[in-house]
């Protein structure tokens, strides 16, 4: 599905914003997996800025942990996974 803006995106999305912002808005929470590479470096980039998105980190020490890495999958309404290629 291709939206032209925010507001499409917003009303046409099949998935539920799971955080309300204090301006009424909702916002998705967006966790990428293997967020320092390459990869994962370019997508949290290009959201960084976005207004109606909360990209959340996992503490360094729990980058390799995978019950840490699976509650931020949980807590998520998008997850991308950004694994190496011997994944």
């Amino acid at each position: 599905m291709a939206y032209n803006n925010r507001n499409d995106m917003n009303s046409k999305s099949p998935l539920k914003p799971s955080i309300r912002k204090g301006d009424g808005e909702m916002e998705y929470k967006i966790y990428v997996d293997g967020q320092e590479v390459t990869t994962g470096l370019k997508i949290r980039k290009r959201l960084w800025d976005r207004e109606d998105i909360k990209l959340l980190t996992i503490a360094e020490e729990d980058r390799k942990n995978p019950d840490a890495r699976l509650e931020m999958m949980r807590k998520a309404d998008i997850t991308f996974l950004c694994l190496p290629d011997a994944a």
